[in-house]
């Protein structure tokens, strides 16, 4: 997760903007998958797509329709189309395993969850989908490490029945490895797109840096899909979606905010709290200031109700 005043992913940079044609025919399809009219929207994700060759999230979303409708090979290949485009692009990765999952894909599972895990380091499904590759490849050692990661980030109790699934693992997995009396099979490597630079890091409020107005215009159009997302109760969503918008435009304090706004309405205080300290760090108005200080102090909250110590001198990792 390259300095981030430095670095900007090129494929932010590169990828022609989406026509509105294109990206009302996505729209189309979203609504259409709301109201499980699943045959028209792939449709109208496919004119999307006609429209616009590089649409990213249009072949995303066609994938995810394509695993509703059970044809997970197809879904495969539409979420490789995505990151053929965008080798970082999260969902993307998250979904391809899934759907390798549903396929029996093992050790092709466990690539997946290694790219994701490095992409999205604070996500624990993604360390539970991982560990739950590593088991069904018999990387037991692996597994385990998998299971304890997810077990010491997820707090969610809306998550009970994944957490019991991994506690009963981890007691499993601790008496096979310790009395395992030879090596057990290796994990496959993550084999991550060589093309794939790791996302930037949030920058540091010293490090401002020109923002390009495409740059702006890109980050305002994150924002408001982020905050779209939250609203319809998709957060894994609306934080990728927000992070892009901290990507595009590092100095806006609002991309920071919404983006803690969405890490707190996933329950992760810790990731949430981060940010608001950077976003006070970054001297906003007094109205804001009060308004984010407030929000933070409730994370502090949050955190202190489930045991959850301060990180002092935290850093948010690579959006």
């Amino acid at each position: 997760m390259v300095p981030a005043c430095l670095f900007l992913s090129a494929l932010l940079l590169q990828t022609p903007a989406i026509p509105p044609q294109a990206s009302m025919e996505k729209e189309r399809g979203d609504n259409l998958v709301a109201s499980n009219n699943l045959e028209s929207a792939m449709r109208a994700y496919d004119e999307a797509i006609r429209l616009a060759p590089n649409y990213v999230e249009a072949f995303n979303q066609r994938g995810v329709t394509q695993v509703r409708l059970g044809r997970m090979e197809e879904a495969v290949a539409s979420f490789e189309k995505a990151l053929e485009i965008d080798p970082n692009y999260a969902m993307a990765v998250y979904n391809r395993g899934f759907a390798l999952k549903k396929l029996g894909r093992h050790e092709d599972v466990v690539r997946a969850f290694n790219h994701y895990v490095a992409l999205m380091p604070e996500d624990a499904s993604g360390y539970f989908q991982l560990a739950e590759g590593n088991y069904a490849c018999d990387a037991l050692p692996e597994a385990l490490a998998a299971y304890e990661r997810f077990l010491a980030m997820e707090k969610n109790p809306s998550q009970t029945k994944k957490i019991e699934h991994a506690q009963k693992r981890v007691a499993d997995l601790r008496t096979k490895v310790a009395s395992a009396p030879q090596a057990q099979p290796q994990a496959p490597a993550a084999l991550a797109p060589q093309a794939a630079p790791m996302p930037p890091k949030d920058v540091s409020p010293s490090s401002v840096l020109f923002v390009t107005p495409e740059r702006e215009s890109l980050s305002r159009a994150k924002m408001a899909e982020g905050v779209t997302l939250r609203a319809e109760g998709k957060l894994r969503e609306s934080i990728f979606a927000l992070q892009a918008a901290v990507q595009a435009n590092p100095n806006d304090p609002t991309a920071l905010h919404e983006l803690a706004e969405s890490y707190a309405a996933k329950e992760y205080f810790v990731q949430a709290a981060v940010r608001w300290e950077k976003v006070l760090a970054m001297n906003p108005a007094p109205a804001i200031r009060a308004q984010v200080q407030e929000r933070l102090d409730e994370a502090y909250r949050q955190m202190e109700a489930r045991g959850i110590q301060r990180q002092s001198g935290a850093t948010a990792p690579n959006e």
